[in-house]
């Protein structure tokens, strides 16, 4: 059976036969993996290859495994997996905080480890699908807003009756939109009309409409 997902993968451990047999079964999963030691090693390694994931024990380059994971997360946005020497709470809590994508504690088969990069590996990709997605969201949030004064009230009036927040609300519009066939624009119109209509008929002031031609 393959592995889960394909990736290039990065280890940083002081046992370094350990990360040899690592490596092995990284490279029979079909990853590719490469050993480093030092901190100046490993961040060189990375920016000269696009690396997708690390392997990190805390204890590496002189107990500064988790510094190197932070600097490897901040720099370069590569994820890592924590491949610990013990089950130190704090230590896990620390792993935990820069945003570690597993704790394992060895000693762990290479080929379970393999397991788990595949598995970790999918989840940072969806991560980054979700964050990416979030981006563009918010970048066609501001720029409908920028093109239509409509399409502000309308998620102004979605966020209010539907206790969205406002990327929510938009989103909301934008997926009536598509369901219609029509311009974002053409269903936050038919939205502030609706409203209007309502409130007309409740004999309420029609704020949408005079703040549209105001």
């Amino acid at each position: 059976m393959g592995a889960l997902h394909t990736c290039r993968v990065l280890i940083v451990d002081r046992d370094e036969a350990y990360a040899r047999r690592l490596a092995e079964a990284l490279l029979l999963s079909g990853h590719a993996a490469t050993c480093t030691h030092g901190i100046d090693e490993t961040l060189a390694a990375a920016r000269r290859s696009s690396v997708d994931l690390a392997l990190i024990d805390p204890a590496a380059c002189g107990g500064l495994g988790l510094v190197l994971a932070r600097q490897l997360r901040d720099a370069l946005g590569i994820p890592f997996i924590c491949l610990a020497g013990s089950g130190d709470a704090d230590e896990a809590a620390r792993a935990a905080e820069l945003g570690a994508l597993a704790f394992l504690v060895k000693p762990v088969e290479p080929a379970h480890c393999a397991l788990t990069v595949g598995v970790a590996l999918g989840v940072a990709q969806a991560l980054a699908a979700e964050r990416h997605g979030a981006r563009e969201s918010i970048a066609s949030l501001e720029r409908a807003l920028g093109e239509s004064r409509a399409i502000g009230f309308a998620v102004g009036l979605v966020m209010e009756r539907m206790r969205m927040d406002r990327t929510r609300a938009f989103a909301a519009l934008r997926e009536e939109a598509r369901a219609r066939r029509q311009r974002i624009g053409e269903v936050a119109e038919s939205l502030l009309g609706a409203a209007e209509m309502i409130n007309t008929l409740q004999g309420q002031e029609p704020a949408a409409v005079q703040l549209l031609a105001s």
